[in-house]
């Protein structure tokens, strides 16, 4: 059972990304100044461990960054769902996955995952940001069609109350967002 690194055990995931995306800020910091932040997060650790510790970190921010880089070239293609919060959660959902595979993979516990998995992933996500889309399309729908009914009802009871024309077309522009 391969032994536990210094890093591992004592920083959280959360922590280790943060410092991966220090060292991403920071290409050319030097090991002893890593060490340095390191012992300016609690951590005492000797020049060796903090040079395992830095390399293995930017390997993990380069995956991270390999990461983004397929989620963006797989969501490429639907960039109006990129605006949309569901678009947005399922795009970081598939991102997270795929880092964290990577990372299996380097470790030596992915398992069962073959990289094949992630087509089928990335076809589910296309299939999943569709049916966003759809759903957004209906949603504006709806909302046209709401306003186009309220702005119906404005109209005619307006004109049971003997106004002008004049002051329909321009409570129906108000109603249906066509004027201020």
């Amino acid at each position: 059972m391969p032994r536990v690194s210094l890093i591992d055990g004592f920083l959280s995931a959360e922590e280790q990304a943060k410092l991966a995306a220090f060292l991403n800020a920071h290409p050319t910091l030097t090991v002893d100044d890593f060490r340095r932040e390191l012992s300016g997060r609690g951590l005492e650790v000797s020049r060796p461990t903090a040079h395992r510790a830095k390399r293995k970190l930017e390997d993990m921010g380069r995956r991270l960054r390999e990461s983004r880089m397929l989620m963006d070239s797989i969501a490429g293609d639907v960039d109006e769902l990129k605006s949309s919060r569901r678009g947005r959660a399922l795009i970081e959902v598939t991102r997270t996955l795929v880092f964290e595979f990577q990372q299996a993979l380097l470790d030596g516990g992915a398992g069962d995952l073959a990289p094949r998995d992630f087509a089928f992933l990335t076809r589910t996500l296309k299939d999943l940001l569709q049916a966003t889309s759809i759903d957004q399309d209906i949603g504006i729908k709806s909302a046209e069609q709401a306003k186009r009914r309220a702005a119906e009802a404005v109209s005619a009871e307006a004109r049971k109350h003997g106004v002008s024309d004049a002051v329909i077309a321009a409570l129906r522009g108000v109603v249906e967002g066509d004027e201020p």
